[in-house]
């Protein structure tokens, strides 16, 4: 459609719309039908924050309310009315086209003129046509633009933050601000929100700028980042809330995405400019096979590489505190990357040394980690036995390796590496398995190992 015939089509559908939405709302305005009316507003504020480089530390805290005269009951007026006008059918019926997930663009260029109108009286209207451009752009097929903004937990980014791109998706990490703490609500959250406001447990914040082309669009690049986050370093990084918008042709909310209520962030980490980097190599790897959870309508059938990764989340995130359970998670993650389905014995021999030299092949202490994984391998089967983490068993791990939750967290870490390894590596499970073996047995073996790993390396640590 060239530039003429789309607007020529956009002034037939929408101008007799927005007259008559000009002349409703300037009646209305004369007569006192549309007025301000009084809205509840809160907001969260911090007594006495201290700054740190990751934000703002805040010890104290307590809710505030307020009222204000707002326009929301007057919008809701306009367009009730507005959707039973002969206009706005003809306009429906000339513009069959969507904004967003579900507002149609008659709906969209209704609500924000409405908005215009009533928050400024100068007329003629600056926004009509701002709209009428923003319009003729969807029906010219301008490919559209999206925004996530999310609020994080389980990741800090330390001062001035840091942004990496992979194609068209541009991706930034900063640290949150007081005012991203204890924001004041606008009159549609307030609405609908304010007998549930909290102060987040608000860590990092992100944004995610990308082509947007269906409705889950979004919703896997929030997903990716999230997996991204905590394959970086051992992070039980994880999204508390998501607002989605259009930014481009047009802007449009598309609503707001909360975390389920049972995860819980056991291990953080801080991202700081000098790991941005590592953080764009790994991005620029991985992204597209980035283990991800069910955006979609169906979750994926499981593979090695995508159960470690549940199990891995489980340890971070889902297993109620209890250590033995995140320690039993965490092996079973590395068994499903070292050890074959069909199991024959020896499991715990064969786990901690082919974990062990490919942690030594990436620079770790491959002595070490075979002691290690193979005590935790020892908790492991003590837990799905039926059994706990105390007594001797307790006792011989905090001997040999120290701190029992630090222990934790460098399987954690050798589970995390494994995960990146699989998805970087270009053989099967199966193959690189006999790989191993192979280099417990000849140079040769060894040097193939290596060779292998190589392009993980400057990945991982």
């Amino acid at each position: 459609m060239s530039g003429t015939d789309g607007s020529d089509k956009i002034s037939d559908a929408l101008g007799p719309l927005g007259d008559r939405l000009i002349d409703f709302v300037d009646a209305g305005l004369s007569s006192g039908d549309l007025k301000q009316s009084p809205e509840l507003f809160f907001q969260w504020q911090a007594f006495d924050p201290k700054d740190t480089e990751v934000g703002p530390e805040i010890v104290q805290s307590s809710r505030l309310s307020t009222v204000r005269q707002t326009w929301t009951r007057a919008k809701l007026r306009v367009l009730t009315a507005a959707h039973s006008w002969p206009e706005y059918a003809a306009s429906e019926a000339a513009l069959p086209f969507e904004v967003g997930r579900t507002r149609s663009l008659t709906d969209w260029f209704t609500l924000n003129l409405a908005n215009a109108l009533l928050n400024d009286a100068a007329r003629p209207s600056p926004a009509l046509a701002t709209l009428m451009d923003g319009a003729k752009k969807v029906v010219e097929g301008e490919p559209s633009r999206a925004r996530a903004t999310i609020d994080l937990d389980g990741v800090q980014v330390a001062s001035p933050g840091l942004g990496i791109t992979i194609g068209g998706t541009a991706i930034s990490l900063r640290r949150p601000e007081l005012s991203d703490i204890q924001p004041e609500m606008d009159e549609h959250t307030a609405m609908l929100e304010g007998h549930s406001i909290g102060l987040r447990p608000l860590a990092a914040l992100a944004t995610i700028e990308v082509d947007w082309t269906s409705p889950i669009t979004l919703r896997v690049e929030v997903e990716r980042l999230q997996s991204l986050l905590r394959l970086f370093a051992v992070s039980s990084a994880r999204y508390i809330r998501v607002r989605e918008e259009l930014i481009a042709p047009v802007s449009e909310s598309m609503g707001i995405l909360r975390t389920g209520t049972g995860d819980h962030s056991y291990e953080r980490t801080v991202i700081r400019p000098e790991h941005l980097q590592r953080l764009q190599s790994m991005a620029s790897a991985l992204w597209t096979n980035l283990p991800i959870g069910p955006a979609g309508p169906t979750e994926p059938e499981p593979t090695p590489v995508t159960t470690a990764f549940r199990r891995y989340c489980d340890a971070l995130l889902r297993d109620g505190g209890l250590l033995e359970r995140r320690f039993a998670s965490a092996v079973m993650g590395l068994e499903s990357l070292y050890l074959p389905a069909k199991q024959d014995g020896e499991l715990s021999f064969r786990l901690r040394t082919s974990v062990g030299r490919v942690m030594g092949e990436l620079g770790f202490d491959g002595d070490r980690v075979e002691a290690e994984v193979a005590y935790c391998y020892g908790v492991r089967s003590a837990y799905v036995h039926g059994g706990h983490l105390g007594g001797k068993l307790r006792k011989s791990g905090e001997k040999k390796f120290g701190h029992l939750p630090a222990l934790l967290r460098r399987l954690l870490d050798y589970l995390r590496i494994s995960i990146v390894v699989a998805l970087v590596i270009p053989v099967s499970k199966d193959d690189f398995t006999k790989i191993i073996n192979s280099a417990m047995v000849s140079s040769k073996g060894a040097a193939s190992l290596a060779q292998l790993l190589q392009p993980t390396l400057n990945l991982v640590k």
